[in-house]
């Protein structure tokens, strides 16, 4: 019986990661297979490896085994040419990388007027070339102009690290001392980061650890109470920050901040789907499907494209134009824009193109008038409102820069207070 093509794919990955002995492996193949085929298979896995481990993880640690791929796949057809040029890229990629963060820091050395966050990824940049090769010329020059820069800025860093932990050792209120072991915990990390060597740093920082940890799964535990209330926002809010958090602590919490988002991304889905504002309902359900696939999701998903073409098409024209209206009215502007986009393919007449405009003013008259609340509620330090007329315009418009602007300060304000 034939192997399937994925057992064949198995057998090959199994032996492009330890080809010990040559001709038991070749003999345990199905020899039906093509040895053209079995190059392609092993060169398009290969390619994967390469992508996902060298170029997405820079993981260096991996270009042995990625090479193994394409050594193998020119064993079964020498004249594999893809294999050929990947196999080579994958043996350059370590100097390619090395010569990438070499030149990258070493425009980020000449800058003047650097900010702390631009120090700090130089800082980065040098640990990393550093680990790749120490010794080149033009590196070991570089990491001496650094050295002061990198002194003063881990210095600073660890200093207001200890401040904002001398600070916490006094404060009675759990929120304050929430947000300044954060606030600690940010800037040890970022000392730590700018040179690992640092024992004070990493002591400090290891010592803080199980306090962040703490935090992180509060935030998370908070999500579920926050979508039964509909309170996607604030939901959103905390998910940030527990990701932010885990993003330093080393990926401790990967796996329930992938499902958080996606519990809040499908019920936002199902919110919007409710409303009838399919257009909202699309962006949320394909954010929840990025984060995890599922059928639930998938689901919905068909069913928000099926009523969103059936919207958007209308009975005829008058009845789509009827729909607009309806959808006006109940603040789905979103989904009135796209159904009216739709409808404009069948505005064949002066009238119909007349009608077609006079509710694109009245669109874009939305917009500003949630604009104009957004900034409102900006003003007036209710960041979730603001968030969400924010959000709403940029979804619709990416282009309307001032509410792009405000959205992100309103999603910073809102961070703080919620550190607070």
């Amino acid at each position: 019986m034939k192997r399937s093509r994925a057992a064949v794919l198995a057998a090959l990955i199994v032996m492009s990661l330890s080809w010990g002995c040559a001709s038991a492996q070749l003999a345990f193949l199905d020899r039906s297979v093509a040895d053209s085929t079995k190059a392609k298979m092993l060169t398009d896995a290969g390619i994967d490896a390469y992508n996902a481990r060298l170029v997405q993880a820079g993981d260096l640690s991996q270009i042995g085994a990625v090479k193994e791929y394409f050594i193998n796949a020119l064993r079964f057809d020498p004249g594999n040419s893809v294999a050929r040029r990947y196999l080579a890229l994958a043996s350059g990629f370590k100097a390619a990388r090395f010569q990438d963060l070499l030149g990258e820091a070493q425009n980020l050395a000449r800058k003047q007027g650097r900010s702390d966050d631009e120090t700090l990824k130089l800082c980065i940049l040098v640990n990393k070339a550093s680990e790749i090769n120490a010794r080149d010329p033009d590196f070991v020059k570089l990491q001496k102009d650094v050295a002061p820069a990198r002194a003063s800025f881990v210095n600073d860093s660890l200093a207001k690290g200890k401040a904002a932990l001398d600070k916490r050792a006094k404060a009675t209120d759990r929120a304050k001392k929430d947000s300044l072991t954060i606030v600690a915990f940010q800037y040890l990390a970022k000392a730590s980061s700018a040179d690992p060597s640092n024992g004070k740093a990493r002591g400090l920082l290891d010592g803080i650890q199980p306090s962040v940890k703490a935090i992180a799964q509060e935030k998370l535990n908070l999500v579920p109470s926050l979508l039964s209330q509909a309170s996607y926002t604030r939901a959103r809010s905390q998910i940030d920050v527990a990701a932010g958090l885990n993003a330093k602590l080393g990926g401790t919490f990967d796996a329930q901040i992938q499902k958080a988002y996606y519990d809040l991304y499908y019920a936002w889905a199902g919110y919007f789907y409710d409303k009838r504002d399919y257009a909202q309902a699309e962006i949320k359900v394909n954010a929840a499907l990025t984060a995890q696939k599922s059928a639930a999701a998938q689901n919905l998903r068909q069913k928000i494209l099926a009523l969103k073409a059936q919207t958007e098409q209308g009975t005829d024209f008058e009845g789509g134009i009827t729909i607009v209206d309806g959808l006006m009215k109940r603040g789905s502007i979103s989904q009135a824009a796209q159904t009216l986009n739709a409808l404009s393919a069948s505005a064949t007449d002066k009238g119909k193109r007349e009608q077609i405009e006079e509710y694109r003013a009245k669109i874009r008259a939305a917009l500003a008038d949630r604009y104009a609340k957004g900034v409102a509620a900006y003003q007036t330090e209710k960041f979730d409102d603001a968030i969400d007329a924010l959000d709403d315009i940029v979804s619709i418009d990416p282009g309307y820069q001032q509410a792009a602007d405000y959205l992100e300060k309103a999603r910073a304000k809102q961070q703080v207070l919620l550190d607070n």
